[in-house]
C-alpha cells in the first residue's frame, strides 16, 4: 500500500500573508491596551513554529505561547528573542533549561517554583513565572480557593518574578457562556484578593480564541488565540462560523496541494 503514496504526491502551502492578516485583525479586535500572545505549541499546530513565529511577531503579536520546554528552547536557538510562556507543564528537572534559554514558566506547584528559585539563585538570574489558576477546567493548575495564599509562599521565593496570572476556560466556545462566566468571576475573586494584598502581578489573561471573540470582559491586558491565527472558526456550530466569518475577516493559512 505504501507504494501507492509515491503515485499521489501532496505538499501543504502554508500562507504567511494570511497569518499576518488575522493577527492584526485580533489586535483591532482587543485595542491597543490588550497585548497578543500567539500560541504557536505543537510546532505551531502544524504549519511551522519558526515561520509562524517570526511572522506574528512583525504583525502585532509581542509574546509567544508554547506547550513544552523543548518547543521554547527550538525558538531561542532559532534566533527569537521574544518573551515565550511555556504553558504546559515543566518539570523541576528542566527548571535550568528553562532559565537558560529565558522560558517564562507556568507554575502550579510548589515544587517548580523552588526548583526555579535555586537555579535561578545558582545562575544569579531571575526566574520568571506565570501562576496559572484552576477556576474550573480541571487540567492544570493551582485550585482558586489556594490560589492566594500559593501566590504569597511563591513570591517569597528569592530570584523569582511572578509577572504573571492566568487561567484557562472550559467552555468559552459554546453558545451557553454561563460556565465560562462563572470561571471568569472566580478568576476575578482571586485577582481582587491579591490587590487588596497590594500584591501586583503585571500580566493577567485568560481569553483563548474563543474568548477574544465572545468574552471581550476577559481580554484583561493579555489574550492567548491559537486556532483563530490560523484562519480556523473556534466554535463547533457551522452556523456561529459562518456569522464569525461575516464578522471577522479570517484567512485560511494552510491548503493541501
Amino acid at each position: 500500500m505504501w507504494d501507492n503514496l509515491l503515485d499521489r504526491p501532496t505538499r501543504a502551502e502554508i500562507n504567511l500573508g494570511n497569518i499576518a492578516h488575522n493577527l492584526r485583525e485580533i489586535q483591532k479586535r482587543v485595542g491597543p491596551g490588550v497585548e497578543v500572545m500567539a500560541v504557536v505549541k505543537a510546532d505551531a499546530y502544524g504549519h511551522g513554529a519558526e515561520e509562524v513565529s517570526t511572522t506574528a511577531l512583525t504583525s502585532g503579536a509581542t509574546w509567544l505561547g508554547v506547550a513544552l520546554v523543548e518547543e521554547g528552547v527550538a525558538l531561542r536557538k532559532a534566533g527569537i528573542l521574544a518573551p515565550i510562556l511555556i504553558l504546559g507543564p515543566t518539570f523541576p528537572m528542566q527548571a535550568r533549561r528553562a532559565l537558560k534559554y529565558g522560558l517564562s514558566s507556568a507554575v502550579s506547584s510548589y515544587e517548580l517554583a523552588e526548583a526555579l528559585s535555586v537555579a535561578a539563585t545558582q545562575e544569579g538570574r531571575r526566574a520568571k513565572i506565570h501562576i496559572e489558576v484552576d477556576t474550573g477546567l480541571g487540567r492544570l493548575g493551582v485550585l482558586s480557593r489556594e490560589a492566594v495564599a500559593f501566590v504569597q509562599r511563591v513570591a517569597r521565593l528569592p530570584n523569582v518574578e511572578v509577572e504573571g496570572i492566568f487561567t484557562h476556560f472550559a467552555t468559552a466556545d459554546a453558545e451557553d457562556k454561563s460556565y465560562a462566566r462563572a470561571q471568569l468571576a472566580e478568576f476575578n475573586r482571586v485577582l481582587s484578593a491579591l490587590e487588596r494584598l497590594k500584591i501586583e502581578i503585571p500580566m493577567k489573561h485568560a481569553a483563548n480564541s474563543a474568548a477574544v471573540l465572545g468574552l471581550p470582559e476577559a481580554h484583561f491586558n493579555m489574550v492567548r488565540p491559537g486556532i483563530m491565527i490560523y484562519g480556523l472558526s473556534p466554535f463547533n456550530s457551522l452556523e456561529r462560523s459562518n456569522s464569525l466569518r461575516r464578522e471577522f475577516d479570517l484567512g485560511p493559512a494552510l491548503s493541501l496541494k
